[in-house]
C-alpha cells in the first residue's frame, strides 16, 4: 500500500487540533488506511504546535513550524 501523508495547514488552530484528529484517525483504523499527517504551522500565537506534539506521541503526527 502507498504511503500517503496529510497535510494540514494551521494558524492559530488550538481549539480544533483534537477534534479533527480523532476524526482522521477513526478514518484511518476503520479503513485500515496507512497514512500520516503533516502539521505546517504559520507561526500560531496560540497553543496550536503544543497540541500537535501531544499528538505525536501516540499517532503519526509530525508538525512543521514556518
Amino acid at each position: 500500500m502507498a504511503k500517503i501523508t496529510v497535510i494540514v495547514p494551521t494558524l492559530n488552530e488550538e481549539a480544533n487540533i483534537d477534534l479533527l484528529l480523532e476524526r482522521i484517525f477513526r478514518v484511518r483504523r476503520s479503513c485500515r488506511l496507512d497514512f500520516d499527517v503533516l502539521f505546517v504551522d504559520s507561526a500560531s500565537k496560540d497553543r496550536t504546535c503544543e497540541r500537535v506534539q501531544a499528538w505525536q506521541e501516540r499517532e503519526p503526527v509530525r508538525l512543521l513550524r514556518r
